[in-house]
């Protein structure tokens, strides 16, 4: 019994989630705070929908509370004309100097997603030449996709955000599936046509290769990583190497699944697992010192690292350097050779050649400043590197030829010899005192004179105690702070009030409204006061599409009720316009005005939907479900016959439109 509970509590300890991967859970709710959206099936449509989340969250998530960053930039691209986007650019700069790619590796529920995908147990594909070039292929989609063609297709006046609608998995995922499995969107089904085809097609492809391949997407296709990528050398929070201490063995690279050529460039997502694995502890988080210790990473312990470097003027024939146990202390030494050499003539003037002297230096508790410690004789003892200082947890090992291949090659420290004590063979190797006058030397059975950090309980595990008790409590303001904005958003987003939808079915009476009309003038039309009221227009076929601006099918398709309206002059055609989101300077009614007179329409009647909140009241009262344009046909008693969801051709308007005549 006792076996089997000690086995259950190392699996559980085994499986723990790291902090990186809590921290990605975390972030995926809070974008997806709308619970509620989930069951209605409705987008939310709120105020916190202007604001851009860092990650990449589709839109038309139901669960979404923030617009994504990059179909922002698409939009505004396409529907900013000869002005910039300043906005939604300057977001994505503020985002990428603050967390660079940190973003990809901790916030970015897509990156998530890949990661769980990954762990699935099959033969994975290593990272290669092949794969190194292929992650450039995510740049031509940001030049050709993300700014090409919404530009292209914004300067007719169509707005086309391309990777959105050609590419983007998450759209298609989070957006797409989300809707079309709620039972409150069957409808939809039938707006399915070959560009959704194509869509979840390239997301079944993505999400296999995402099973043989480490972030697949993120490393291929993410724009949005692209654009991160430039601020990733310049980012306030992200992973760094420390060039004194890096000894280019490469271990960081081989180990990053990335497709990295070092450390923070533009592929590195800034996840951390590279500390752990450097030798000489060279690589650190920059910006993180508040609530991370310099090496830290998942709970991870500060190794002391020992180098070793040639005395001043001096040259070294071999590097030696080792990465020992934690130790409580930081501590510096000087070691040269302790006696005189062979061919050291009486007055103390050398002969012939001589050994390097060597500068040691560990680097200990990060916070703790180095503290120095008598002199070390190495040469004439025949210590190795590892042998130093016994008592400070630093392994000890035979000759020189015995070093460890992990110690040698590491690089030189620029410590001079001025520190050095110099003696000759026979002098007793001087002594300093620390903590009152202790002393901190000790002999070996070599006769080499070692030296030891204080004892535990001293002042070292006092000032490494006093050092975890702030940051300890600062952990615990900052997590309890991130659970109460997890559940006030959850909350909050609940307590949304919804626009209560009447059930609108084929056969049911269209409920009465009022809106406002554009007015023809001689110059194009304008916002008025004058009013449609469809009860009205009883006895009369009424045709009432639901359109937007900024939605491409919406202006495609109105040509059609153009000539349906000259067509068949009998039949009342309105287009009711939603929210704009393009006032470029001007008020949203002036906005819409300069459009309709722009596109030259004539015939149709254009009126102004009652916009709160971002919802637009008519719509949804007549069953609209963020899907545009939405059609419906009344016959003359006011009854619905015919509901569309999607754009319509010329040939189905008019043949459902006629039938009622």
């Amino acid at each position: 019994m006792k076996s089997a509970f000690l086995k259950f509590s190392n699996w559980i300890k085994n499986h723990l989630p790291t902090k990186r991967r809590l921290i990605q859970v975390y972030a995926a709710l809070l974008f997806n705070a709308n619970l509620k959206g989930y069951i209605s099936g409705r987008i939310y449509t709120g105020k916190t929908k202007y604001a851009c989340v860092p990650g990449m969250n589709c839109y038309s998530c139901p669960g979404a509370v923030g617009s994504c960053p990059l179909g922002s930039l698409q939009n505004a691209l396409a529907s900013s004309g000869n002005t910039a986007p300043y906005y939604v650019i300057g977001i994505l700069a503020l985002f990428g100097l603050i967390l660079g790619r940190t973003i990809c590796g901790y916030l970015c529920p897509v990156g998530l997603g890949q990661e769980l995908l990954y762990k699935l147990h099959t033969p994975k594909l290593k990272k290669n030449k092949f794969t190194r070039i292929l992650s450039y292929l995510k740049y031509v989609l940001l030049i050709g996709f993300v700014i090409i063609i919404p530009i292209l297709y914004g300067q007719q006046g169509i707005a086309v955000p391309g990777f959105c609608k050609y590419v983007c998995p998450a759209g298609t995922f989070g957006g797409g599936l989300g809707l079309l499995l709620n039972p409150n969107n069957q409808d939809y089904l039938d707006m399915l046509g070959p560009i959704f085809t194509w869509k979840f097609s390239l997301l079944m492809v993505i999400m296999a290769a995402c099973v043989f391949c480490y972030r697949a997407f993120c490393r291929f296709l993410c724009p949005l990583g692209a654009i991160y990528g430039f601020f990733n050398r310049f980012a306030f929070i992200g992973v760094h190497v420390d060039d004194d201490n890096c000894t280019d063995c490469g271990m960081c690279v081989s180990h990053c699944k990335m497709d990295i050529k070092h450390v923070g460039d533009h592929e590195c997502i800034n996840c951390g697992e590279c500390i752990s694995v450097c030798p000489t502890k060279a690589i650190s988080w920059k910006g993180g010192k508040l609530f991370l210790r310099r090496n830290e990473v998942d709970g991870g312990t500060e190794q002391p690292v020992l180098k070793l470097s040639p005395a001043k003027n001096e040259n070294a024939s071999d590097n030696m350097s080792a990465t020992p146990a934690a130790d409580s202390s930081a501590i510096t030494a000087i070691s040269e050779a302790d006696g005189k050499m062979q061919g050291e003539t009486a007055d103390g003037k050398m002969q012939g050649d001589t050994s390097a002297r060597f500068t040691v230096k560990i680097d200990g508790y990060a916070g703790l400043n180095p503290m120095p410690v008598p002199t070390l004789a190495l040469e004439s003892a025949g210590i190795s590197a590892p042998a130093l200082a016994p008592d400070t947890g630093i392994p000890s090992g035979g000759s020189d030829d015995e070093t460890p291949k992990n110690v040698q090659n590491a690089a030189f420290s620029d410590k001079s010899e001025d520190n050095a004590a110099k003696s000759d063979k026979k002098s007793e190797p001087a002594k300093k005192t620390a903590n009152g006058g202790e002393d901190l030397t000790k002999s070996d059975k070599s006769g080499a004179t070692a030296t030891s950090a204080p004892s535990s309980g001293g002042g070292v595990a006092k000032l490494k105690a006093a050092a975890r008790t702030p940051k300890f409590w600062m952990q615990c303001t900052a997590i309890l702070l991130a659970l109460a904005l997890l559940v006030g958003a959850f909350v909050y987003f609940g307590l949304q009030p919804e626009v209560a939808a009447i059930k609108i079915e084929i056969g049911a009476p269209c409920p009465d409204f009022s809106l406002n009309l554009y007015k023809k003038t001689a110059d194009g039309y304008e916002y008025s006061e004058d009013k449609f009221v469809l009860s009205e227009h009883k006895g009369e076929v009424v045709i009432i599409n639901f359109w937007a601006t900024w939605c491409g099918p919406c202006v495609a398709e109105l040509p059609s009720f153009e000539q349906l309206k000259k067509n068949y002059p009998d039949i009342v055609v309105v287009a009711i316009h939603g929210e704009c989101t393009d006032p470029k300077g001007l008020s949203p009614e002036e906005c819409v005005a300069n459009k309709i007179t722009e596109e030259k329409w004539q015939y149709v009647s254009f009126a102004q939907d009652i916009v709160e909140n971002r919802n637009c009241l008519t719509y949804q009262l007549l069953g609209g479900k963020d899907a545009w344009p939405m059609t419906l046909i009344l016959d003359k008693e006011g009854t619905i016959s015919f509901i569309r969801q999607g754009s319509l051709t010329y040939e189905t308007l008019k043949a459902e439109a006629t039938k009622l005549l």
